[in-house]
């Protein structure tokens, strides 16, 4: 295996359901990613939804926003 290569277990679904919606697990998974790469800083991406999210879905945004958050931390 390569050393710049590793894998993070991480129970996305479990952790999207404890916030509410199993839907967010791919933002719990993105954001053990953002911690497990250093891509990019865990804020410039929770900021960022508040450009790319539709306004129609604005409600949606802090709980997105938990989710990474929650990834995150797990990773």
């Amino acid at each position: 295996m390569d050393a710049a290569r590793h894998s993070v277990c991480i129970p996305a679904n479990d952790m999207a359901h404890d916030l509410g919606n199993v839907k967010l697990a791919n933002m719990v998974a993105l954001g053990a990613w953002l911690k497990a790469t250093a891509a990019l800083p865990l804020v410039v991406v929770q900021e960022a939804l508040k450009r790319v999210v539709n306004a129609h879905y604005a409600n949606l945004i802090p709980v997105n926003a938990r989710a990474l958050e929650a990834g995150y931390n797990f990773a």
